[in-house]
């Protein structure tokens, strides 16, 4: 009964993962981060979709739980969008560290919402999926957010990491350069 009634968000998450695995097919090797991207970039084009269809009605029901959309009036007008514009940048692997700062940062406060939502034993509907699909909030949607903060922390070290990397390397050849010069 419970697998029953989370038919659409199961649905949706597997058409995710198998989008975002069989974009990874086409290259030699499994990049866990190329998956990540692919992954989260699926993730918010379609969850975005789902809110685009009542922007209105996702914003009241968002803004029951969500810790950012209580305070910011507004915010829940203009989330399906940031989710839109995230799932576009992911996709095109552009303005990925901020991408992910910005992932990181609204999953954490979703998480708070729907923990204390779960907790306090509230039962309303979830705007994961937009305010269309009658899906009540659930632990699986702590899951969802808790994956998105995984995925999310471990590409931001990832790209800082690599960041570091690249501007190491281009610094000991600087130095070498000018080392040479010198004699």
């Amino acid at each position: 009964l419970y697998l029953i009634a989370k038919k659409p968000i199961l649905i949706a998450l597997t058409v995710v993962v198998l989008s975002s695995l069989s974009i990874q097919l086409s290259n030699e090797n499994f990049s866990l981060n190329n998956w990540f991207i692919s992954y989260m970039g699926i993730f918010f084009l379609i969850f975005s979709f789902f809110k685009l269809l009542n922007v209105k009605g996702f914003s009241n029901t968002f803004s029951k739980y969500d810790p950012i959309a209580k305070l910011v009036p507004g915010f829940g007008l203009i989330y399906p969008f940031i989710e839109l514009i995230l799932g576009l940048a992911f996709l095109s692997k552009s303005f990925l560290l901020t991408a992910n700062i910005l992932t990181l940062f609204l999953m954490i406060s979703q998480s708070f919402g729907v923990t204390k939502s779960l907790i306090g034993k509230d039962t309303f509907q979830c705007a994961c999926m937009g305010s269309s699909i009658d899906l009540q909030l659930s632990s699986l949607t702590l899951i969802e957010d808790l994956i998105m903060i995984l995925m999310s922390a471990y590409m931001i070290i990832s790209l800082v990491q690599n960041m570091w990397n690249t501007s190491i390397s281009k610094n000991n050849f600087s130095d070498m350069v000018q080392r040479f010069n010198e004699t």
